[in-house]
């Protein structure tokens, strides 16, 4: 089994199988003329605060995101809702292409700074502090991402706006006080 489709298993989409392992060169192609640069920057790091960095993003991550919005199974804001409008046309080959495409891009540098707080403790398990994808590749690198996207990211794992359960149950548990120090502590401020 490909390492696309093992992780796709792993984190529970066997149902929606990538067609085959992406092109990075049909990726390229794809992320420029859908604009995703606008957003995600031109090799993957944002350069805004709002948008998440995709460079270096395990490809099976970002084809499950990218699924999730193409199903509407994201809607945390008006932001999810230009994802999902973006991704309806894709197919699973243009998925694949995309995330393998972003997957070989350098990675933002991690952004960790000082000691672990108490809050995080239970993170740097599945989302290491050197910034690499964790858990073989099922949990999101958090390298170049903003305290604040951090914060509402978190903050809707917990209210139960993204559906992980394992993110759900622990989050579920934490104050905001507490997601916000996670978010500066991997927000690197």
């Amino acid at each position: 089994m490909n390492k696309i489709l093992l992780s796709a298993a792993l984190l529970g989409f066997s149902s929606w199988v990538v067609a085959a392992p992406g092109n990075i060169a049909k990726g390229e192609k794809l992320a420029t003329e859908g604009y995703c640069y606008t957003c995600h920057g031109d090799k993957g790091v944002a350069p805004s605060r709002n948008a998440p960095s995709l460079a270096g993003q395990s490809a099976s991550y970002t084809a499950k995101i990218l699924k999730e919005y193409k199903e509407g199974k994201l809607k945390l804001d008006n932001k999810s809702l230009g994802m999902q409008g973006i991704t309806e046309p894709m197919t699973s080959q243009d998925i694949a292409d995309i995330s393998a495409y972003y997957a070989a891009q350098k990675r933002a540098p991690s952004n960790v700074k000082g000691k672990t707080p108490a809050s995080a403790a239970g993170c740097v398990g599945c989302h290491p502090v050197s910034g690499a994808p964790g858990m073989g590749g099922a949990a999101p690198s958090l390298s170049g991402m903003s305290p604040g996207y951090l914060n509402r990211q978190l903050t809707a794992f917990r209210d139960g706006k993204r559906g992980d359960a394992m993110m759900n149950g622990l989050m579920s548990k934490l104050t905001d006080g507490q997601i916000e120090e996670i978010s500066h502590y991997y927000g690197g401020q």
